[in-house]
């Protein structure tokens, strides 16, 4: 169980993202003004709305 993100959870996520994409065109906000907002780098903001989980992001992480 600890390896799979729940149907309903998963189902939030993809809501989420599709409703700050939407936010964000019709306010023409871009990525990076965003980004500046949330005190975050712009690689970082690109990655939230995708969904993408801490174990993904794990696994691109170069071995120490």
């Amino acid at each position: 169980m600890a390896g799979r993100t729940p149907i309903p959870v998963s189902r939030a996520m993809r809501t989420i993202a599709a409703n700050l994409d939407l936010a964000l065109r019709q306010q023409r906000i871009t990525l990076e003004l965003l980004a500046e907002g949330a005190l975050a780098i712009g690689e970082t903001a690109s990655r939230k709305p995708e969904g993408e989980t801490r174990r993904a992001r794990r696994a691109r992480r170069p071995q120490r």
